[in-house]
């Protein structure tokens, strides 16, 4: 929850086969005892079961403005070409789906079914939201939060469904507090990237999207080579202070890309810095601490396991592979 409310909150979709019938359902957790986070028997107690007329497709969740205050929402993407938006009501202390056009005007009037959404707050009250369709089409808008009201929103096409869809800075100067990205002066003149990938095509990175908007691209080569790209990540996993994107493939293929600057006057270009092979499709990269020691790890979900990897260093301190 967002601060100064205390507790997490979980959400899980999933289809429950009766045999007849399956039924999608949306699990909501929350409002655990202090004390009661990993006890089984009290998370199934405090569980909201909410079950769905549409076929689930991306949970995602992100912070709002809401009556002055930052409020930390559920938005579920689904088959029926909508986006539906689940909401705390404190009064009755559950979640409760709203009229998603309330608080997130871009999200109505969907081209097609949303296969997968981003969001970023920036300065001024602003906020970057972009989602990708199954007929291709990508939606881009900023958004004032105090109406909320669409200051300017841009469309592009793909020829194949869009599989994900990232909004970031290069810089890694920034750093993360609850939800929202909050960088220095230097990375904010940077800007704000976007990252698609489809089915079919190339991946493209679009550059500096606030000002912009998809107006200005870059192609990731040979990301179209190991079939479908499944999932994405940014981080920066060398410490020279740029972040670096990460694709996973349905071949298997773990994709590595360093931004190249160019000179005076001219557009920097993204290319392949290295790639490693598994044994089954990649399915999600997350990039963090897990052994407690301050050093973060990355850890990539198989159809067939996790993998734990960490970076191994040359003597000049650049991460040169990775061992697992």
């Amino acid at each position: 929850k967002t601060p100064p409310k205390r507790g997490l909150v979980v959400g899980i979709t999933f289809i429950k086969d009766s045999g007849d019938k399956a039924t999608p359902f949306l699990n909501i957790y929350c409002d655990y005892e202090p004390g009661s986070e990993f006890n089984l028997e009290s998370i199934a107690q405090s569980c909201l079961n909410l079950e769905l007329q549409f076929t689930p497709f991306q949970l995602y969740h992100t912070e709002v403005q809401c009556d002055g205050d930052n409020e930390t929402v559920f938005l579920l993407s689904g088959h029926d070409q909508r986006i539906h938006l689940y909401k705390e009501n404190a009064s009755l202390h559950q979640f409760e789906e709203q009229p998603v056009e309330k608080l997130f005007p871009e999200l109505q009037e969907l081209p097609s079914n949303v296969l997968w959404m981003d969001m970023l707050s920036i300065s001024g009250g602003r906020r970057l939201s972009v989602f990708g369709c199954e007929n291709g089409c990508v939606g881009l808008a900023v958004v004032d939060q105090k109406g909320p009201e669409v200051v300017q929103s841009w469309r592009a096409h793909f020829d194949s469904p869009i599989s994900s869809v990232l909004l970031f800075p290069l810089s890694s100067i920034g750093f993360h507090v609850s939800l929202t990205l909050v960088l220095s002066s230097d990375a904010q003149t940077e800007g704000y990237h976007l990252l698609v990938s489809s089915t079919v095509e190339m991946a493209v990175v679009y550059r500096d999207v606030e000002h912009l908007g998809l107006s200005s691209f870059s192609c990731l080569p040979e990301s179209d080579q190991w079939d479908v790209v499944l999932c994405a990540r940014v981080m920066d996993l060398d410490f020279d202070g740029q972040r670096e994107v990460l694709l996973g493939t349905y071949g298997q293929e773990l994709l590595c890309y360093k931004y190249q600057h160019a000179g005076h006057d001219k557009e920097g270009h993204f290319n392949l810095q290295w790639r490693r092979s598994f044994k089954s499709p990649l399915l999600f990269i997350i990039y963090l601490d897990l052994t407690g020691d301050g050093l973060k790890e990355l850890a990539v979900l198989t159809l067939k396991g996790l993998h734990i990897l960490q970076v191994l260093h040359q003597l000049r301190g650049r991460a040169s592979c990775f061992s697992s």
